[in-house]
């Protein structure tokens, strides 16, 4: 099995991917945290970006080329809710 390669600024900018989850935190004096989950139909993966989101709407880090991104699981609950895990955490069902 390959490991996948992560998306690109350009794969993201350009809507590339899906986006499923979005949070925020306004602790952020500028602005505030984003942490959003996208999904990539063509290998069906999720990536998990943070960044910060100015108060002027403009989302700095990632037009600054300022984020993490990491691949995450799909995580479905008994309960109506879904979540996402970072790969080989011990909360991923199959162990990935």
């Amino acid at each position: 099995m390959t490991t996948p390669t992560p998306p690109t600024q350009q794969d993201l900018w350009e809507d590339r991917l899906e986006s499923v989850h979005r949070e925020t935190d306004d602790q952020y004096r500028h602005g505030c945290y984003i942490y959003q989950v996208f999904h990539r139909k063509e290998d069906d993966t999720y990536w998990a970006v943070n960044y910060n989101l100015s108060t002027d709407g403009e989302e700095n880090g990632l037009s600054d080329d300022d984020y993490t991104i990491e691949q995450v699981n799909r995580v479905e609950t008994m309960e109506p809710v879904v979540k996402y895990v970072k790969v080989g955490d011990p909360q991923t069902p199959d162990g990935e």
